[in-house]
C-alpha cells in the first residue's frame, strides 16, 4: 500500500487497512534511505533545501507511525501472545 509517512491521514489509513487486510501490524519500521551526499558548507551548499524530504520523511514519519501505536495495541495477540505497545 502508497503511504506516506510524514501525512498522518495518509499513515492513519494505511494502518485501518492492514487491520483489514492481515488483522493488524505488530509495530512501524522505519527504513526510507533516500538522503544524497551533498556539499553542506562553503560555495554552492544546498543543505537546507536538500534536508528537508529525508527529515520529513524519517523524523516526522516515524512519530506519526509511532503515533498510530495506540491502534497497534488493539489487534489480536500474536502466537506468542504479543501485541503492538504504543
Amino acid at each position: 500500500m502508497k503511504t506516506d509517512v510524514a501525512d498522518e491521514a495518509s499513515a492513519q489509513g494505511a494502518v485501518a487497512a492492514a487491520f483489514v487486510d492481515v488483522g493488524g501490524l505488530q509495530g512501524p519500521v522505519g527504513c526510507a534511505g533516500i538522503m544524497h551526499g551533498e556539499k553542506v558548507i562553503g560555495k554552492g551548499a544546498r543543505m537546507r533545501s536538500k534536508v528537508r524530504t529525508p527529515i520529513s520523511i524519517n523524523l516526522v514519519g516515524m512519530s506519526t507511525c509511532s503515533g498510530c501505536g495506540g491502534r497497534m495495541s488493539k489487534g489480536a495477540p500474536n502466537a506468542e501472545g504479543e501485541r503492538a505497545s504504543s
